[in-house]
């Protein structure tokens, strides 16, 4: 039985070893084409998803929009850190229309930010949106988003635990690295990734937790998954 089990583990290790490769690659071979460069000019012609057409749409309550017209809607480009702090509510619409999309880079490095609520509005986290809040310690992610693209709370390090919502199917390339998240509750089995997949996104800093949660995560069925603390081992509850 116990080489059963390490053989199980020695596979999934090639499994995973394999797949951040592959991530890897096509994360910088993409990363141009993705996501807004946000509050400039250039925003407009190289947004977010291999969008073309955002345009600057003027600033209201510390942030900066950009409207999509193929869409009808707005995505969120930039931030006033001065405005922007503590607890902070996405808006599900500017100008009477949604905001569907958090840009590339749009809160990135704002340390005073300590929780954010995306609403049902939102169909996409765009690439590095939050990435290196190191004051967040809850985000809630509304029940529509679809997408949460790389790196979007890689270095949130005060992130232990996240839901992810049943809508979610895709999770890019290292999207919790270095969160020292204990707790993951999926709320539905709508993901395209391989559990091994899935487990690169959280990018656990060494393989056994990689290894475990692949493992826990096999079938990809709803629930939540806990690392114990002392073996780093992670578990379905």
């Amino acid at each position: 039985m116990k080489s059963m089990v390490k053989f199980g583990l020695i596979a999934l290790a090639a499994v995973i070893a394999f797949s951040s490769a592959a991530c890897g690659k096509s994360s910088n071979s993409n990363s141009e084409g993705r996501s807004t460069a946000a509050g400039s000019s250039a925003a407009a012609d190289s947004a977010s998803s291999g969008r073309s057409d955002i345009s600057p749409a003027g600033s209201s309550n510390g942030l900066t929009f950009g409207y999509t017209g193929e869409l009808d809607g707005y995505v969120i480009l930039d931030h006033d850190r001065a405005e922007i702090n503590g607890n902070v509510t996405i808006p599900a619409s500017y100008n009477g229309k949604p905001v569907f999309y958090i840009g590339y880079s749009a809160f990135a490095k704002n340390e005073t930010i300590t929780s954010v609520t995306i609403p049902d509005s939102v169909l996409i986290i765009g690439r590095d949106a939050f990435r290196d809040c190191t004051g967040i310690t809850n985000i809630i992610i509304g029940n529509n988003v679809k997408e949460i693209e790389w790196y979007a709370f890689s270095g949130c390090t005060g992130l232990t635990s996240i839901i992810i919502p049943a809508s979610v199917t895709e999770i890019g390339s290292r999207t919790f690295q270095d969160c020292p998240i204990t707790s993951v509750t999926f709320l539905g089995s709508n993901l395209t990734a391989t559990a091994a997949e899935v487990s690169i996104a959280f990018s656990f800093p060494d393989m056994m937790s990689q290894l475990t949660f692949a493992q826990a995560f096999g079938s990809k069925s709803p629930g939540t998954y806990i690392m114990d603390s002392e073996t780093n081992y992670w578990s379905k509850q």
